[in-house]
């Protein structure tokens, strides 16, 4: 009875073992994760840039230097994942992430008007700010199934929704080269868009510790819709004082055009993932 006793226990213990360090023994893992993104824009035509070249016509002497940079900013969430077999798998996410990118720069405009010149020097910076909720829909290839490191590859859609959006403004304006005039702050964007649709790409490489297994995760994402509608450039509010609106567009305030801005994000995250039931 002993002899039976002790088998029976090291079959289980055994068993156990086995579970806790095999690859894709179960058919559902649930985990999340975080980190940082960097992220950038499709171009450096913000709104009050956009504005500032639209003022632009053949009679005019322009010149500027506007560049876009790109800002970093978190990222976490969860996801439930269907492994379709050892080498293959589709993952469904929920993340929360933050985009930012600035453009800074400036212009000089010069105008002739009969024998009387206009001189105009800008000086501005934009950092928009945007606030995410998205879901990839993935597919997932597992390039090995080693006992205790799998490296995959993915990629598929993503849905965003759009929950905010803020554009932090620094201007400051010279005319005829005699004084300066000031004006910052930040502001809502009012003609922002309530969803977005991109792409996503990368790679996953794990390891399994026994209770579940520590990931890393690398993913580039392309937002392909656009984030902003055109607007009556009637309604854009106008800039008087040394203080931005409590809204303002990301268009130009000359044909009340928006802003063709696509983020691009390269991001990086840390997490967990746990097994949930056996194939």
């Amino acid at each position: 009875m002993k002899r039976i006793i002790t088998k029976v226990v090291s079959t289980v213990v055994l068993s156990t073992l086995i579970v806790g360090t095999g690859h894709c023994r179960s058919l559902l893992e649930i985990g999340f994760k975080g980190g940082l993104g960097v992220t950038t824009i499709s171009n450096e035509r913000t709104g009050l840039v956009l504005s500032v070249r639209d003022m632009v016509d053949d009679g005019t002497d322009y010149r500027d230097n506007f560049a876009k940079k790109s800002r970093s900013g978190f990222v976490f969430g969860g996801f439930l994942a269907l492994n379709l077999s050892d080498h293959m798998a589709i993952q469904a996410e929920l993340a929360f992430s933050k985009k930012q990118a600035k453009v800074s720069g400036s212009a000089h405009l010069e105008w002739t008007i009969d024998d009387f010149v206009v001189d105009l020097d800008y000086a501005l910076s934009e950092q928009i700010e945007l606030s995410y909720v998205e879901i990839p829909l993935l597919v997932k290839l597992k390039l090995a199934t080693d006992e205790h490191i799998t490296p995959s590859v993915f990629g598929g859609p993503v849905f965003a929704f759009v929950r905010s959006g803020t554009d932090d403004i620094d201007i400051a304006l010279r005319v005829g080269g005699d004084g300066i005039t000031t004006v910052g702050g930040e502001t809502d964007i009012s003609n922002l868009k309530d969803s977005d649709f991109g792409w996503v790409f990368g790679g996953e490489v794990r390891y399994n510790v026994g209770f579940g297994e520590i990931l890393a995760d690398f993913r580039y994402s392309i937002g392909t819709g656009d984030l902003f509608e055109d607007v009556d450039p009637d309604d854009i509010p106008d800039i008087e004082d040394d203080t931005m609106p409590d809204e303002y567009p990301m268009a130009s305030y000359e044909t009340g055009k928006a802003a063709d801005i696509k983020p691009r994000a390269f991001s990086v995250m840390l997490g967990l993932s746990f097994p949930i039931g056996r194939r």
